[in-house]
């Protein structure tokens, strides 16, 4: 019992939040952010959708402002 409660943390702490980050391409910590602060607010719905919406927040973050980071001026 003891060692799948480990394997368990261990997958819910590291794995899950570097793979998923990987896919969202955002950093492990802004996943497991995004899951805490979700939860906070919203209950399971905010932790069911906070990734899908820091990822939204990062496109649009990337697409309006993007050009702000690049130095190009127009």
């Amino acid at each position: 019992v003891l060692a799948v409660m480990a394997l368990q943390q261990v997958d819910g702490w590291f794995i899950v939040p570097k793979v998923m980050g990987k896919t969202v391409k955002l950093h492990p910590i802004a996943v497991l952010l995004a899951i805490v602060i979700g939860g906070e607010l919203f209950g399971l719905i905010g932790i069911l959708l906070g990734v899908p919406v820091a990822a939204f927040i990062r496109l649009l973050i990337i697409r309006y402002m993007g050009d702000l980071f690049n130095g190009e001026e127009t």
